[in-house]
């Protein structure tokens, strides 16, 4: 995905340039292959949200932890490191058009941690990994909620209001 791990630098370097050159001809080639345009941005736009998605999953894990835990969260405790979740958070948002989007991305996933119904499921995963002591993929999916449509958003108010009416 234009992403990759700058041994040199510690961190990831990503090809934004690159990935929405791909988005813009795929784009192209949908329109001539069905011969119609798409609507504005369409493969973009959902590559675009995928990575705030992936993102956001990311960061969901330590920010979870640290609110399970009473413990002080810092956005920007990166380890160096290829298998770092902030760090790979941090580079997955680099192919975003904005830099301060990582640091919204962890707040529009802070909020959501906190609405009752995905806190429930968070704690219930939480209580079952310190039974196991660790857990498969298979097994995690299962305590995760629903993902909701249009979330996350690119903006945090939008984020807010689908969690509002995920509450409701």
């Amino acid at each position: 995905m234009h992403l990759e791990w700058d041994d040199d630098g510690f961190c990831f370097w990503a090809d934004r340039d690159q990935f929405e050159q791909l988005a813009r001809a795929m784009r192209k080639a949908l329109g001539k292959a069905s011969g119609q345009q798409h609507a504005a941005g369409t493969p973009l736009a959902v590559w675009r949200h995928q990575v705030r998605a992936d993102a956001c999953g990311i960061l969901a894990g330590p920010i979870a932890e640290s609110l399970y835990d009473g413990s002080e969260f810092y956005i920007d405790d990166t380890g160096h490191s290829p298998s770092n979740d902030l760090d790979r958070a941090l580079g997955l948002t680099q192919l975003l058009p904005s830099r301060e989007t990582f640091e919204r991305l962890g707040h529009m996933t802070e909020d959501a941690l906190k609405t009752p119904g995905v806190w429930r499921r968070v704690t219930a995963l939480a209580e079952e990994l310190e039974h196991r002591g660790s857990m498969d993929y298979d097994d995690i999916i299962g305590f995760l909620p629903e993902p909701l449509p249009d979330w996350p958003s690119t903006t945090r108010r939008s984020a807010r209001a689908a969690l509002a009416a995920l509450v409701e």
